[in-house]
């Protein structure tokens, strides 16, 4: 692997446990608040009761699975989207690729990247949900989530598959496409400015979340039911419609949306500062 490979993955793990506590609250109050359980969502709620019973490491739940999840994601995704990237560029007379292709490779590749790594979420999503079950699971780590939710059938450790795939291609695609759209409008409305790239990072998350949040929503509630109440992903689509309205879709969001503004502007200028440093400039 290369070294800016490797930087980029390193970055993007320690980013994903630092912001950690955003997911788990995201988490808790979309399957709290499932088929109203609780009368309001309320994820900073959930997390403070959260570090009050268990102190910081309660919001920090699943952290091994989230650091390998990250980590393993991040080379996946690269591990497609480079060749193929590479590979249109070449054919173009000026060594580039458009916007609508590398959002389209973008896309492909999260998805991919995300369906194969969906056993990491689902115990994840697992781990951050076992205090709302009567009888926890008690998965005691990733190797020993990944054997419990295998069992009776291995096919089980890829739970609403379908959906965390559909959730990264949306969001990396639409991330893609939005974010090289204002890296040009923010310079040419206010010209060279220091709070360019976190307001480009912030537009684009602002959009890819509120389109890939509703998959993210219907996998979470998937991945943790111990029943079959929920079907499929349509199934569970349209009961939280009927039960919880359109916007029970919307559950988190807002934490969402901040986690993926925090985690997309300090990617930017840590792997920007780590970089210079290796190459010694």
């Amino acid at each position: 692997m290369s070294v800016d490979l490797n930087i980029s993955a390193l970055v993007g793990t320690a980013v994903s446990l630092a912001t950690l506590p955003l997911d788990y609250s995201k988490v808790q109050a979309q399957i709290r608040y499932m088929n109203h359980h609780v009368e309001t969502s309320r994820p900073l709620l959930f997390a403070r009761e959260a570090v009050s019973v268990n102190g910081l490491t309660g919001v920090f739940v699943g952290a091994s699975t989230m650091g390998a999840k990250s980590f393993f994601y991040s080379l996946l995704r690269a591990g497609i989207f480079i060749p193929m990237n590479t590979s249109s560029a070449s054919k173009d007379r000026y060594n580039t690729t458009t916007t609508a292709a590398r959002t389209l490779f973008s896309g492909f590749a999260s998805a991919v990247a995300a369906f194969i790594l969906t056993p990491l979420d689902v115990v994840l999503v697992r781990q951050q949900t076992d205090n709302l079950l009567s009888t926890p699971r008690g998965y005691k780590g990733l190797i020993d989530g990944l054997q419990k939710a295998s069992l009776p059938n291995a096919s089980l450790l890829y739970t609403a598959a379908t959906m965390n795939a559909l959730k990264w291609g949306v969001y990396a695609s639409t991330m893609m496409s939005v974010y090289d759209y204002f890296s040009e409008f923010w310079p040419r409305v206010q010209g060279q400015f220091f709070m360019n790239k976190p307001l480009t990072v912030i537009s684009a998350s602002l959009l890819a979340t509120a389109l890939s949040l509703p998959f993210d929503n219907i996998k979470s509630k998937l991945q943790h039911q111990t029943t079959d109440f929920y079907k499929s992903g349509a199934d569970c689509f349209r009961k939280t419609c009927t039960r919880e309205g359109f916007m029970g879709l919307y559950v988190g969001y807002w934490h969402y949306f901040a986690r993926s503004s925090v985690m997309g502007i300090s990617s930017i200028y840590l792997i920007d500062s780590l970089r210079a440093y290796s190459h010694g400039d």
